[in-house]
Formats: structure tokens, sequence, C-alpha cells
């Protein structure tokens, strides 16, 4: 069973035992979790597509402010993280909302002017199609490193240990191709 939820829900999961591993940002994690570092990706600045040859070039978010911003709910460690990277850079937000369903903020964002910032990684379809901007955050940005943690009493099943080596090498190959993609732009 695979599931998506507040980074803050899976983690008590594992520790719970009721999961056997959750993919979730870099935490200071407790004793009781084994933790495997899967890798990291650029976070990106996402907005509906307007064609003007912003797409996939680096954006500095200070120009922007003040932003109307989509973010996950608190409870997300990337929330906090998003945050304090537009308060370090003096951006001030018009609105922020919460939205917990990745396929509703980009839907939200194609359709208004609002803006959210996401793993780049999780909006390979719109780099491609160009169906929405998708703009880098400036030269030293903010990126997600992200984690597996599972029970420390056990080893992970061989099922799970395939998926986060197939998750760890695909997210790899993804950060390979977009920093080509960047040299070529």
């Amino acid at each position: 069973t695979v599931v998506e939820r507040a980074s803050a829900e899976l983690i008590e999961e594992v520790v719970a035992d009721r999961m056997d591993a959750a993919i979730i940002p870099v935490f200071d994690a407790p004793p009781s979790l084994h933790c495997r570092m899967l890798g990291r990706t650029r976070e990106v600045l996402i907005s509906q597509a307007i064609g003007d040859g912003s797409h996939m070039r680096p954006v500095d978010v200070r120009a922007m402010s003040p932003i109307r911003l989509i973010l996950q709910s608190e409870g997300h460690i990337r929330r906090r993280q998003v945050l304090a990277y537009l308060r370090s850079r003096g951006v001030e937000l018009d609105a922020l909302m919460d939205m917990d369903s990745m396929f509703g903020t980009l839907e939200f964002v194609q359709n208004s002017d609002f803006v959210t910032i996401a793993p780049a990684v999780m909006v390979a379809p719109e780099i491609d199609s160009g169906a929405m901007c998708v703009r880098p955050l400036d030269l030293g940005g903010l990126a997600l490193e992200v984690m597996a943690v599972s029970p420390s009493r056990r080893e992970p099943s061989p099922i799970v240990t395939e998926i986060l080596d197939l998750f760890e090498r695909s997210l790899v190959e993804f950060e390979q191709e977009f920093d080509s993609r960047l040299g070529s732009g």
C-alpha cells in the first residue's frame, strides 16, 4: 500500500510500526528510525503558462513579491522550509492558501494567479509539456533533500528496498536531465 500524507503523519506511522517506510524531507530523526538519504531535487516556482519565454528560466523570487501562494498545510516539513526561504529573501505574501493535493494545487495554479513552489521532480510532465510555467529558483535557491525512514528494529523488506532503490536512481537521473536542460537553456 502506498499513501500520501503529511510528513508528521508518515513519521508517526513508521515510529508506531504501522508502515514499513516513508519517503520524507530530511529532518532530525529519532534513534527509533533508520534513515537512508535518497537524494535531492531543486525546488521550482510554478505558475500558469504565460508564453513569455520564462519557462525553465531561473527566477529571483524577490522580483515577484508580493505573491499569492499555495502550499501544503501545517505538518509538512517543506512548508516551513519554503516559508523560511521566502522570508529570508524579503518576499511578501499577498495570500497563502493551504492545499494538500498536488493535483488540486497544480489545477488551481494553472487556472489562477496563484503560484506554488514544489520539488522539480514532482512536475516533470509540466516541465516537458510547458503546460505550466516552471522556473527554477534563483542560484543558491531552495532544494529538497529526501530520505527514507523505517523502523530501526528491523530491516526493510526486499520489496521496500527495491522501491527505495528505484526512487533513488530515478531521482538521480531526473536531476541530471534537469541540470542538462538548464545548461542548454
